[in-house]
């Protein structure tokens, strides 16, 4: 299964390598995203939070391996008074960032022995978000294969 900390790590990877995240963190599930909203400041835009992945078994016995269901969250904190227009302007700044994490994650498949190894390029599954406690900003949901 995908552990916690490869997770981390590979938020940290993803940061310092996309300019336009300032902020990650990996958590359970989105409640602990809303609370965190509180302490985040502007200049904490774009915001990358991991999930930590479900898992399943997939294969035979004598084959065995877990495929995890990832999500990330790019996220962008505003104020609820902003005009469409700006609306429109923030989900575009975050869709590049989506887009230049697709590109990465795309990339590091490559690296044969990294975290991303297993990826499966095939189930990324990309949903705009709106008006969740204050941010907007997309998911990129996928799946990956690990072992057990």
């Amino acid at each position: 299964m995908v552990m916690v900390n490869d997770c981390r790590a590979y938020a940290e990877k993803l940061q310092g390598v996309i300019e336009t995240i300032n902020f990650n963190k990996v958590v359970i599930d989105d409640s602990q995203i809303a609370k965190d909203l509180d302490k985040i400041k502007k200049s904490d835009n774009h915001m990358l939070y991991v999930l930590i992945p479900s898992s399943n078994n997939e294969g035979g016995d004598d084959s065995l391996l877990k495929n995890n269901e990832m999500l990330f969250m790019i996220l962008n904190k505003t104020s609820n008074k902003i005009s469409h227009d700006e609306f429109l302007d923030v989900m575009q700044e975050t869709q590049e960032t989506v887009k230049a994490i697709e590109y990465q994650l795309h990339n590091d498949k490559d690296e044969q022995c990294g975290f991303m190894r297993w990826f499966k390029g095939m189930t990324i599954k990309i949903d705009p978000i709106w008006d969740y406690a204050s941010c907007h900003g997309w998911t990129i949901a996928f799946s990956m294969k690990s072992n057990v």
